[in-house]
């Protein structure tokens, strides 16, 4: 039978790649939106461009950066999480403690990333009210 470490350890595998589609899905509309501005920039030759389109642009790529980061984080967690599992499987518990605190760190600084994601992309948003607001 299981033991309590190998069910706590099992705990955080659903949370991990459900983090990671999250973010495959964010990336997904953060490539549309900036393929939209693109060809509304350069292949249409608009060049009544506000300031804050290119603000926007300089977030797109900050967040673009920090989603990246998370998953690759996200994947170091699960994979930390997995190698727990089998050596907890295998009765070696000092290491499989080692490798859990690992993946935990691991998903607090993908978590704390996270946030930081959250926050540029309300600023985003922000830079679309302004526009809005100076009409």
């Amino acid at each position: 039978m299981f033991s309590n470490d190998i069910i706590i350890t099992a705990i955080l595998l659903p949370a991990i790649p459900l983090m990671m589609n999250t973010f495959t899905s964010r990336y997904s509309s953060i490539a549309t939106l900036i393929r939209k501005l693109h060809d509304e920039i350069i292949n249409k030759g608009n060049k009544n461009i506000s300031k804050n389109y290119y603000e926007e642009l300089k977030i797109l790529k900050k967040r673009i950066a920090i989603i990246k980061t998370v998953q690759i984080t996200s994947a170091f967690a699960f994979i930390f999480d997995l190698i727990t599992i089998i050596f907890l499987f295998v009765e070696k518990k000092s290491i499989a403690d080692f490798s859990f605190v690992i993946a935990v760190v691991f998903m607090i600084f993908a978590l704390l990333l996270f946030v930081i994601e959250i926050t540029l992309s309300s600023k985003a948003l922000n830079k679309h009210l302004d526009d809005v607001r100076e009409i």
